[in-house]
């Protein structure tokens, strides 16, 4: 799927599923009850691709470098729904950034990140 918004906003519901043999789903928040820390920073992760990615021809890819993740507020597992909305700052031939925040219902930012990604093209 190509993508040609400036700026996407992703709204993850997860639940608990169940454990097998093998396998085990869980949900995103840790033992203290609040959203863990690496859910909140894939969020960030997914948004800050899809704005760059937005930007890219058809057919171009692109790969993380590095990521910054500041968490500002704890984030409870039932706290209402959430935006991540990511944005492109500079896309080049071979490298870009983009910026992303996670905001709540009335707008406070709770989490920000910055990001730096490789532009894989096939020429």
């Amino acid at each position: 799927m190509h993508l040609r918004s400036a700026a996407l906003i992703l709204v993850c519901l997860l639940q608990v599923s169940r454990v097998h043999v093998g396998r085990c789903a869980f949900p995103p928040r840790n033992a203290i009850g609040t959203v863990h820390g690496g859910v909140i920073a894939s969020w960030l992760d997914t948004a800050m691709g899809y704005a760059i990615q937005s930007r890219l021809d058809i057919g171009i890819s692109l790969t993380t470098l590095d990521i910054q993740v500041r968490y500002l507020r704890a984030i409870q597992a039932n706290d209402p729904p959430l935006r991540v909305i990511g944005t492109a700052e500079h896309v080049g031939r071979t490298t870009a950034t983009a910026r992303a925040e996670v905001l709540d219902d009335q707008d406070r930012r709770l989490a920000t990140a910055t990001t730096s990604c490789l532009i894989l093209r096939r020429d």
